[in-house]
């Protein structure tokens, strides 16, 4: 028997990690290139997690990538943590691919959305990323479900009930993440002017 006949299809962003002599597993992870045609030169082309690893048969892997963040994301939380840990948990179970799109300014680049987010509104999100998700392979597809689901898994109940309202059946991970944006920089806004109003209240 040919060694094609134990493996499963390559990636688009990732490749095949071979497990064993005769069984081969897919990983998927890295940033993308512009044409989502496979990974950018500076990816790395092998996996660096285990998490990575795209078993066919294994339903706690996909649990545990879906499960999303321990601590729950709430309006007063400090965005900076939120990122640094959404970043690693991407990262490790290999959903970081599909969190990168198109810079709207500069189309020749692809940004990724957690940390570039100021380049980003609700509605371009949408635009690129139907525009993006009509070139994903069935690992991208899945990847960005899981994402989207591990997202709205770490958000505590009013964020949920706000962010997964809003999303419509095409929309992909970076709109749920600029919506969970514009809900927490509301509240910063907010916060700050309370503090100027309450500054200004203060008699000399």
């Amino acid at each position: 028997m040919a060694d094609d006949d134990f493996k499963p299809v390559a990636p688009k962003m990732g490749g095949l990690f071979q497990h064993a002599k005769d069984e081969y597993v897919a990983w998927t992870g890295g940033k993308p290139k512009r044409d989502w045609t496979g990974l950018d030169d500076s990816a790395p082309k092998v996996r660096m997690h285990n998490g990575q690893l795209r078993s066919m048969l294994s339903q706690k892997d996909e649990a545990y990538r879906e499960k999303g963040l321990e601590e729950k994301i709430t309006k007063p939380s400090d965005l900076t943590v939120v990122r640094s840990k959404l970043v690693a948990h991407f990262a490790h179970y290999g959903l970081d691919t599909v969190a990168y799109l198109r810079d709207p300014s500069k189309d020749d680049e692809m940004k990724f959305v957690i940390d570039d987010y100021p380049r980003y509104t609700v509605d371009s999100a949408r635009e690129h990323g139907v525009a993006q998700s009509k070139l994903y392979d069935s690992y991208d597809l899945v990847n960005d479900r899981t994402a989207r689901t591990a997202l709205l898994s770490s958000l505590d109940a009013t964020l949920y009930k706000t962010v997964h309202s809003a999303l419509l059946p095409d929309n992909t991970f970076p709109v749920a993440w600029m919506l969970l944006i514009e809900e927490l920089q509301s509240t910063s806004i907010q916060r700050f002017t309370d503090i100027k109003l309450k500054i200004a209240a203060y008699k000399p």
